[in-house]
């Protein structure tokens, strides 16, 4: 069966890749579009000592990334744009699976260098996808 690319599918592994770049390899990733009307994108990471249970990364195109708690189901908000910069995704989600403070951003850390060459063809493309949904 031919699965169509979808327009997330290469920020979401890009995401992965930088988080196995910090030791927080991903156990498996994948994007999907549950109802035909959002794009979710999924990494699966293994336990840590402050989330034993294990954690994964959502993310979607209207609510950005969230790590979530497999064992409580709680999200944790990363104070993130919804198209942040993969890089800053990750160091983010590391700060919150090791109990650590944010370590990027200027005096106030929401503001933290999100912007990324690939971000504009991504709204872009996510923008198209939804017209054609």
């Amino acid at each position: 069966m031919f699965v169509a690319p979808m327009p997330h599918d290469d920020y979401v592994g890009q995401v992965a890749h930088c988080l196995a770049e910090l030791g927080h390899a991903p156990e498996q990733w994948w994007t999907t579009t549950p109802d035909g009307e959002q794009l979710d994108g999924v990494i699966i990471l293994g336990p840590s000592d402050d989330w034993p249970a294990g954690s994964f990364l959502g993310w979607d195109q209207r609510t950005g990334w969230q790590p979530c708690d497999i064992g409580t189901r709680t999200l944790y908000p990363l104070d993130l744009g919804v198209y942040a910069s993969a890089s800053v995704v990750a160091v983010r989600t590391r700060d919150r699976l090791t109990g650590h403070p944010d370590t990027i951003g200027g005096e106030d850390w929401n503001e933290a260098p999100e912007g990324w060459d690939g971000a504009n063809a991504l709204v872009e493309a996510v923008k198209a996808w939804e017209s054609a949904a």
